[in-house]
């Protein structure tokens, strides 16, 4: 009996699939018996819905303390291409935003010592001012790491700060590969993985609902793939007994982030290209089927393209991510996105995939009608 054909067998009974069993799955050369597979786990969790939003990507600086090998957006106080937003900057374009159509704001920056908790405070009772309703999914693990250093204070009254200004929920990405080794090799100069998860424990524990992510298609390997999500899958456990227990909160969400070579050390150093379509397909079909306890895989299609998150969809993808009006962290890696997109474009996209558009914020609550109906479509 083949590795997939254990699989599928293990899935029929309710059974969690073991370490070894998800790496045997990389050696499957069948990608569309893989993918039948995992959509089929997608369908018996979602059905034909597919989840998007209209999003801005508010990334207010890219000065960043550290300086990733991987990263392309990151620059130096000094450096001629640094840039820092005020509050009054991020006012103006998030009510243009908001007349635009969008419903949720994704705050992600460099590690900034210019910005202070006050900062981030202002700016989200700024965004929940000028666009009523609205929700921000902000700051990742790492950038709230950072913060809590820089005011001394613990993660659970950082995340407190944060939440009562506004803080809905948090995004998945700074994990990149967990794994101490594919950190090294990957040039990753932030919090190791387990500090990482820390604050997503913490804001858990707090009820604030979150989001993970990996950073693939390098110098990892499978193995340490593998590792990455077993230990997501570890904390998930954890956190959900909590939440069943009457307090907290849990991972919503599996954000698979392609990486993008362009401009990076990372490339430069070795060569590496990014992930095929096929890895790529592969890959999130082995993260359904490995996540029992996690409801949703997401993959921006900002990292991918708009024909090959089409595809995703049927490989255990329920979520493509948002408009993301004006992604820099991508653009600098030479990525192809676009500063606004109609308003009809993703859906109309997920619909010719054979699938049904639902519009949720990024912690998978209904956006209101209000909220999507009464847009108005920039050029």
């Amino acid at each position: 009996m083949d590795v997939l054909q254990r699989v599928e067998d293990k899935l029929a009974k309710g059974q969690r699939l073991t370490d070894e069993e998800a790496l045997g799955l990389f050696d499957v050369r069948s990608t569309p018996r893989l993918g039948k597979l995992a959509h089929r786990e997608r369908v018996r969790r979602h059905g034909n819905q597919v989840y998007t939003r209209q999003d801005l990507n508010v990334n207010h600086t890219n000065i960043c303390a550290a300086d990733c090998g991987f990263c392309a957006f990151f620059a130096k106080s000094s450096s001629e291409n640094a840039y820092l937003m005020s509050i009054e900057e991020i006012g103006k374009k998030a009510e243009a935003a908001y007349r635009a159509g969008v419903n949720e704001w994704h705050v992600v920056g460099g590690l900034t010592p210019e910005c202070d908790l006050t900062y981030f405070e202002q700016m989200f009772r700024v965004l929940k001012t000028v666009a009523p309703g609205t929700h921000i999914q902000g700051m990742t693990g790492v950038e709230i790491d950072f913060l809590a250093k820089r005011e001394k204070l613990s993660l659970a009254q950082t995340l407190r700060r944060l939440r009562d200004a506004g803080l809905d929920s948090i995004p998945g990405g700074g994990a990149e590969v967990f794994h101490p080794e594919a950190r090294k090799r990957m040039m990753a100069t932030k919090i190791a993985g387990e500090r990482f998860m820390d604050v997503h424990e913490e804001a858990h524990k707090m009820g604030i609902p979150t989001n993970v992510s990996i950073l693939y298609g390098h110098v990892e390997t499978n193995e340490e793939r593998i590792d990455h999500l077993r230990r997501i899958r570890e904390l998930q456990d954890k956190s959900l007994a909590h939440a069943a227990a009457g307090a907290g909160s849990a991972f919503n969400a599996f954000v698979a982030l392609a990486w993008n070579p362009e401009n990076t050390q990372l490339h430069k150093k070795t060569g590496a290209t990014g992930p095929s379509a096929f890895d790529t397909l592969r890959f999130l079909s082995i993260a359904r089927l490995y996540f029992d306890n996690l409801d949703h895989i997401k993959i921006p299609w900002v990292t991918v393209g708009k024909q090959l998150a089409q595809v995703t969809l049927s490989y255990g993808v329920d979520d493509v991510g948002g408009s993301a009006f004006e992604e820099r962290i991508l653009q600098a890696a030479g990525g192809k996105t676009w500063a606004f997109v109609k308003r009809d474009d993703l859906p109309g996209l997920i619909r010719a995939a054979g699938f049904e558009p639902v519009y949720a914020y990024g912690s998978y609550e209904p956006i209101p009608q209000a909220l999507v109906q009464e847009v108005k479509v920039s050029a």
